[in-house]
């Protein structure tokens, strides 16, 4: 393999988990609150994540959806 296709596979492999990092930070900081590893035992017990989630536009999860179909194609 040739130092160039090395090169751009790295640049690739980069902006791909750089990329994953935007959609997990999105999918986890809402207006209302931070979803936390700590809080996933209390969620089924009160309103706690509907608190959270609420007011959250229906076009946070897509923009997250079609950026991590970007990454899967970017690292494939």
């Amino acid at each position: 393999m040739s130092l160039t296709v090395l090169k751009i596979m790295l640049v690739l492999g980069i902006s791909g988990h750089a990329l994953n990092m935007y959609c997990d930070r999105i999918l986890s900081i809402f207006p209302n609150g931070k979803l936390t590893l700590a809080d996933l035992k209390t969620f089924g017990k009160d309103d706690k994540l509907a608190k959270i989630i609420e007011g959250v536009s229906k076009k946070v999860p897509m923009r997250s959806a079609m950026a991590s179909m970007l990454v899967w194609i970017l690292l494939i």
